[in-house]
């Protein structure tokens, strides 16, 4: 008896029905169309790694001067689960876990602060912790390779000016070249003009550190607030250490310019990598949380395309992994068979 007369009253007002069950087709199609597609959900973990670069430092003495003062201060730290701290040859690693119900941004702040504290304890060469976060998103969506015949200063202005490009597309979280590639300033000395000049190498070294540093200038206070000043002393260009005065004689003075040739290098590789028998250099693209791979592996094809007319002649591009082709494979399949597919993007028999 109820049957009927929902089928009846289904069939008394067609128009309406009809028109409810096309507006849930097209609001179905619209979110299918504009919902993100992605492989794997971003998890967030519940972990914060830890560092401590010191170049020469053996596992030993990583253990006692950098590993023992970061143990001091992150041992109290609010929901710490476990602590697994390592001295290595050249740094020192400490992986914290937290309570799932910790709040990360919280505790990555709070972790922050104590490894500030415990940077008083370490050697002078001690370098910059670096601490991280780990979640899913970080995973690279898409690969590229810059390859070519060409210098090493052409393939490094090409990396560079790529970088900048990506790092700006919409979804892009975060852009990182395989390459331990540095820019630095060489000067190469001529000995016959130190012995001329009377020119001592600690004199060179004094001159240089004294010149390229930010000098903070105090604090300036108004009616409307106050603000830091600083004066700019940054070495930027080669001409820039070539002025530098490295002693005055009456009104004699000796530049570095006088005592050699300023150029800008790099620094010697430790690592040497080849596409295809040419110099290469490696690019991994990683996607924010939440933003559809489709669509920003598209825009990352796209802004490779509009920076290709920058490079220098004869740098050429590869792409070697695309997460977004792996995804639009599985959802043809989704869309042409009502059942799930494994992770080859194929129909479960």
């Amino acid at each position: 008896m109820l049957r009927q007369l929902i089928e009846a009253g289904a069939i008394g007002r067609r128009k309406l029905v009809l028109s409810l069950a096309l507006a849930t087709c097209v609001m179905g199609l619209a979110a299918f169309l504009n919902m993100a597609r992605e492989d794997d959900p971003a998890i967030e973990y519940s972990t914060v790694s830890i560092q401590v670069p010191l170049p020469g430092v053996s596992p030993e003495d990583a253990d006692r001067l950098l590993v023992r003062p970061l143990e001091v201060q992150l041992r109290d730290l609010d929901g710490l689960k476990h602590m697994n701290a390592t001295g290595r040859e050249g740094f020192a690693d400490v992986e914290l876990e937290f309570e799932p119900a910790v709040d990360k941004a919280r505790a990555l702040a709070e972790v922050r602060a104590k490894a500030n504290l415990a940077r008083g304890r370490f050697p002078l060469d001690a370098e910059e912790p670096v601490i991280e976060s780990a979640n899913s998103a970080q995973s690279p969506v898409l690969g590229l390779v810059l390859w070519g015949p060409v210098p090493p200063r052409e393939l490094y202005l090409a990396r560079t000016l790529l970088k900048s490009r990506l790092e700006r597309t919409p979804g892009v979280l975060d852009v990182r070249p395989w390459d331990d590639t540095e820019e630095v300033l060489e000067v190469t000395l001529d000995p016959r003009r130190l012995e001329a000049l009377g020119v001592t190498a600690g004199e060179i070294g004094d001159a240089i550190g004294r010149n390229n540093q930010l000098v903070p200038a105090g604090v300036i206070r108004s009616g409307g607030g106050q603000f830091t000043a600083k004066v700019p002393g940054v070495v930027e260009r080669p001409e820039d250490v070539g002025r530098l005065i490295v002693r005055r004689n009456g009104d004699r003075i000796v530049t570095l310019a006088d005592l050699g040739e300023v150029r800008r290098t790099f620094k010697d590789p430790t690592h040497i990598r080849r596409y295809n028998g040419q110099p290469a250099v490696f690019i991994e693209v990683a996607k924010s949380s939440g933003a559809d791979t489709i669509r920003t592996a598209a825009a990352i094809r796209a802004a490779v395309v509009e920076q290709r007319a920058r490079w220098p002649a004869g740098v050429g591009v590869d792409y070697t992994f695309d997460e977004s082709e792996f995804i639009a494979g599985k959802l043809g399949v989704l869309e042409r068979f009502p059942c799930a597919v494994n992770r080859e993007g194929f129909p479960n028999q």
